[in-house]
């Protein structure tokens, strides 16, 4: 996996990392640390280019690495439509507030749809984790098509 700035164990780092972009692929968008955004970067651009690819062993290169079945075959059958011309680049990186409590750089980073029809999120909504100051949690995010962002 190579060197991530993220200190912990290689199996952890690992596991980490395929949760992360699972869940990228899930949700269209997610918050995270900057250092793990970075990290995650070209592994999901490594899954959209196997998609893109669509052969048997890209398939079976895909799904040794996403946690969920059905993600990567919705992967497979949407992302050559999407991305069939475009080269690279699939991801974005904002950078947002730091993070309460540790003051850790805090970033989304998203995979911007090239079609205005389609939302930014697949399956349930992407619920946030960060817990505010008064004990109450930020409401789930809607499904918003991207021409209303």
């Amino acid at each position: 996996m190579g060197l991530t700035g993220i200190a912990r164990w290689v199996g952890t780092v690992q596991a980490l990392i395929r949760g992360l972009t699972t869940e990228l692929l899930r949700n269209g968008r997610i918050t995270t640390t900057t250092t793990r955004a970075k990290a995650i970067r070209p592994y999901v651009d490594k899954m959209i280019t196997l998609a893109k690819g669509g052969s048997l062993h890209q398939r079976r290169q895909a799904l040794a690495f996403v946690y969920d079945k059905n993600l990567v075959h919705a992967l497979f059958e949407e992302v050559p439509a999407r991305y069939g011309e475009r080269n690279g680049g699939y991801t974005r990186i904002f950078q947002t507030l730091p993070r309460r409590g540790d003051n850790s750089p805090m970033s989304i980073i998203e995979v911007p749809f090239p079609s205005s029809s389609l939302s930014i999120c697949r399956g349930t909504p992407p619920v946030s984790t960060q817990i505010w100051m008064d004990g109450d949690s930020d409401p789930p995010l809607p499904c918003l098509p991207l021409q209303l962002l």
